[in-house]
């Protein structure tokens, strides 16, 4: 494919707090790989509040040392986690490259990486461009919305094609 989804995301940190109960502590005890699992699994390819994160990416920096809460009695350690994350964050006013997927009257429907991109002829003056394009054709646009849901496997982008 001609676009590149990599240049969407930037590297960046993230703390937040991973608990492990006691039935999930293998024979090896090794807490980073167990960790690191569970925090791939709950965010990884997920949007999170600040954009949507690539699983591949997350690696640990630092952890804390395991704490147990006496007042529960459930034996869960808590941990204290600083983890690298390479993330897509979309800009307003932004041009990239992206994949027409789908084609209908209502718009055009495009995919970059982790974005899901609407292209509506009604904000367009000129509707007659969008006769030139069909699926599988890679088009420029420049996002003008987005909407970032938690949990989502995608972030869903308004734009409108770049001259």
């Amino acid at each position: 494919m001609a676009y590149n989804s990599n240049s969407l995301f930037f590297e960046s940190t993230l703390n937040l707090t991973e608990v492990i109960k006691p039935n999930e502590i293998p024979e090896s005890n090794n807490i980073e790989n167990i960790l690191l699992n569970k925090i791939k699994e709950r965010i990884g390819n997920k949007c999170i509040q600040r954009g949507y994160v690539k699983k591949d990416s997350i690696k640990i920096l630092e952890r804390s040392i395991g704490k147990i809460n006496s007042a529960h009695f459930n034996g869960n350690i808590h941990y204290n986690v600083r983890i690298s994350l390479d993330i897509c964050i979309p800009h307003i006013d932004t041009v990239l490259n992206c994949k027409v997927v789908g084609k209908n009257p209502a718009g055009i429907m495009c995919i970059n990486g982790p974005l899901q991109i609407l292209i509506s002829p009604e904000i367009h003056s000129n509707v007659d461009s969008f006769d030139t394009i069909n699926k599988g054709d890679i088009i420029s646009i420049i996002i003008i919305k987005y909407q970032i849901m938690l949990n989502d496997d995608h972030i869903r982008v308004i734009g409108k094609l770049s001259s």
